[in-house]
């Protein structure tokens, strides 16, 4: 795991479920982490998880939809940690209905969330 030392990773969906387990396997192996999501104050549990284990990290609050925030996103952890050298994409978007009855607002809402913003990162 010595690989991981001294490198950044940047973690979208780092704020909960297996982005948050992520963000925490990076931070154990050495690696500071970008934890990247739209909600803040999960963030920080995620943060204060990296820092249990002895990780550095930053909460970068955006909407994945977005391809500004992504942006955005990619030159604050760039700023900070001078360069980005894992990434993973562990975010998710749900709409709580079945496949056969979403919209394609409700299909767009998922492409931007999950795969735009793996292209524009």
């Amino acid at each position: 795991m010595d690989s991981f030392k001294g490198k950044t990773a940047f973690v979208t969906g780092g704020t909960s479920g297996i982005g948050r387990a992520a963000a925490v396997a990076f931070a154990r192996a050495g690696t500071s982490v970008a934890v990247v999501g739209r909600r803040a104050a999960e963030g920080q549990k995620s943060l204060d998880l990296l820092r249990d284990v002895g990780g550095d990290g930053i909460i970068i609050t955006v909407d994945l939809a977005c391809e500004a925030d992504v942006i955005r996103a990619i030159e604050q952890a760039s700023a900070r940690f001078g360069q980005i050298d894992f990434a993973a994409n562990c975010a998710g978007a749900d709409i709580n209905s079945d496949l056969v009855e979403y919209t394609e607002a409700d299909f767009d809402t998922i492409f931007k969330s999950m795969w735009r913003a793996c292209f524009f990162a």
